[in-house]
């Protein structure tokens, strides 16, 4: 035998096991009391480029070749490169429908000296 002081007695132990069931009772109990943190989201910038004609050219040739919308969203990008909405996607199907010549290009309106942009 090594040592005679490392030989633990029966109620020793039973006492050791006791302090260390105590002591995880208590953990548990104080982790539960804990208020309930929220799950960080890993969030994304909105984007707000625009999308230039020639995509708005493919949104309408897509569909006139008979490409569903979800097929178009994913073929599509705005110039940024990030992808389309539905509801972008709906609007440019639209605008076409109210006139067939329009050629994806947006007026700007004019300001006070005639020039396009803001004034």
């Amino acid at each position: 035998m090594c040592c005679p002081h490392s030989v633990l007695s029966a109620y020793q132990y039973f006492k050791m096991l006791v302090l260390f069931a105590r002591s995880c009772a208590f953990l548990v109990l104080a982790v539960a009391a804990l208020p309930a943190m929220p799950v960080p989201r890993a969030t994304r910038k909105p984007s707000f480029a625009r999308l230039s004609p020639l995509a708005r050219g493919r949104i309408i040739g897509m569909r006139e070749a008979g490409a569903q919308r979800d097929v178009i969203l994913k073929k599509v990008k705005k110039k940024d490169g990030k992808a389309t909405s539905l509801q972008t996607v709906d609007s440019v199907l639209a605008r076409f429908a109210e006139d067939p010549e329009w050629d994806g290009v947006e007026v700007q309106s004019l300001n006070h000296d005639g020039e396009g942009g803001k004034s």
